[in-house]
C-alpha cells in the first residue's frame, strides 16, 4: 500500500472523527503518526509517536482504522508509554489494552 493511499484514508478517517467523535480528533490533531513496518500492527513509541504499518492497516476497513487511531491515542492520553517505567512491556501492554 502506497503512501498516498494511506494518507488520503488516514485523512478520510480523521475527517469524520471531527463530526462522530470530536475528542478523539482533537487527540490525533495533537498526535504524530507515522508509517512504518517495525511494528507488527501499530502502537505507541517510547517517545509518544504512533507507529502503524501499512500492511495491517491495508487490511483494515474504515471501522477498524477508525478504531486502531482511537485505541492507541488513549495509550498516548493516558500516558501507557511514559508510565510503564521498568515493568514487563507485554504484560504492561495487555493491562493498557484492558483499559483502552
Amino acid at each position: 500500500m502506497d503512501i498516498q493511499r494511506i494518507r488520503s484514508e488516514y485523512d478520510k478517517v480523521k475527517s469524520t472523527m471531527t463530526v462522530v467523535a470530536p475528542f478523539i480528533s482533537s487527540l490525533l490533531s495533537r498526535a504524530r503518526v507515522v508509517v512504518n513496518r517495525s511494528v507488527l500492527t501499530a502502537g505507541v513509541s517510547a517517545t509518544g509517536v504512533i507507529v502503524v504499518n501499512p500492511d495491517f492497516w491495508g487490511k483494515l476497513d474504515w471501522r477498524g482504522k477508525a478504531w486502531l487511531l482511537g485505541h492507541e491515542l488513549f495509550h498516548l492520553a493516558f500516558r501507557d508509554h511514559k508510565r510503564q517505567g521498568n515493568r514487563n512491556t507485554r504484560a504492561w501492554n495487555i493491562c493498557g489494552d484492558a483499559v483502552n
